[in-house]
């Protein structure tokens, strides 16, 4: 999934990235434990600075398998 539009602002200036930690990045939820690395893909609008995240869905299937 791709961020193509902001849905802040409108913007179509958006660029893709990933959020880095010094590990990697955890996300818990109350039912899983997502251990991040390279798996999350990252969006920001440079026109207002929003961002946003998805889970690679290679990853999001191997959790929905466990």
């Amino acid at each position: 999934m791709a961020m193509e539009k902001c849905p802040k602002c409108g913007s179509t200036d958006i660029d893709n990235g990933r959020m880095i930690g010094i590990d990697s990045i955890f996300y818990k939820s109350s039912k899983h434990l997502f251990i991040l690395k390279e798996n999350c893909l990252s969006y920001a609008c440079l026109t207002c600075g929003y961002i946003e995240s998805y889970i690679s869905e290679e990853y999001l299937n191997k959790i929905k398998q466990k």
